[in-house]
């Protein structure tokens, strides 16, 4: 069980989640400012509701 649980945490560790609710509403986050995939990009793309979610 604890090696299942480290696996499903490392997975979701692992994965960029400003980049997938980015492309969720429709926006390449690495066309906008300074071309990085992150939570900043994300709030000026998406909203700053969103951005500071997942800050």
């Amino acid at each position: 069980m604890i090696i299942l649980l480290s696996i499903i945490e490392f997975g979701c560790g692992s994965l960029m989640f400003s980049y997938w609710i980015g492309r969720m509403v429709g926006k390449r986050l690495e066309e906008i400012r300074d071309g990085n995939p992150g939570a900043f990009n994300l709030g000026h793309a998406a909203g700053f509701k969103m951005g500071v979610i997942f800050e």
